[in-house]
């Protein structure tokens, strides 16, 4: 498995033994099946399902069950989803006291 960075994992989500590259947002619920890899950039709705092996590309929103594609991301929505996992990262540090 592994988790790229700036990447926001939403509460009760599965990722198993998956790749999930840099500024992606996993979605509440959401569960990413072994061998599938999440390309940078892209969102993974809520209650979504990434079937083992599956490929998300780039800067796509996906949802479903399984996932499929439902919008090409862009430029806008990256910069959003990166602030999202800055305001994540801004609470940790608070949360640590640094």
């Amino acid at each position: 498995m592994f988790i790229g960075d700036n990447v926001s994992v939403g509460h009760n989500s599965v990722i198993h033994g998956a790749t999930v590259e840099d500024d992606c947002l996993i979605g509440m619920g959401a569960v990413v099946m072994n061998g599938a890899v999440v390309k940078k950039g892209s969102i993974v709705a809520s209650g979504s399902v990434v079937r083992q092996g599956q490929v998300i590309g780039p800067y796509q929103l996906v949802a479903g069950v399984p996932a499929s594609l439902k919008k090409e991301l862009g430029v806008q929505d990256a910069l959003e989803n990166l602030d999202n996992a800055m305001i994540y990262v801004k609470l940790a540090r608070i949360y640590m006291g640094r």
